[in-house]
């Protein structure tokens, strides 16, 4: 097809030293506060030592959530 590109991504595998991922909570297209809100939601799921992934597509969630968790 002319003027259309497609475009596969291709996630490698995670190292093998990083723990598992107890919870994945996804926020893309969310404005402030949206993907802290989401974030406070889904950690209430993760036991006490999980991990919780937040896919986020807003900027400012790397800022806000470590400010947030008091870091």
């Amino acid at each position: 097809m002319r003027g259309v590109r497609a475009a596969a991504m291709v996630m490698p595998s995670p190292p093998q030293w990083l723990p598992p991922v107890h919870r994945v909570v996804g926020a893309r297209g969310m404005a402030c506060p949206g993907p802290l809100l989401e974030a406070k939601r889904g950690i209430l799921q993760v036991p006490v030592g999980g991990v919780m992934e937040l896919i986020s597509s807003n900027e400012e969630t790397i800022i806000d959530v470590p400010a947030c968790a008091g870091r």
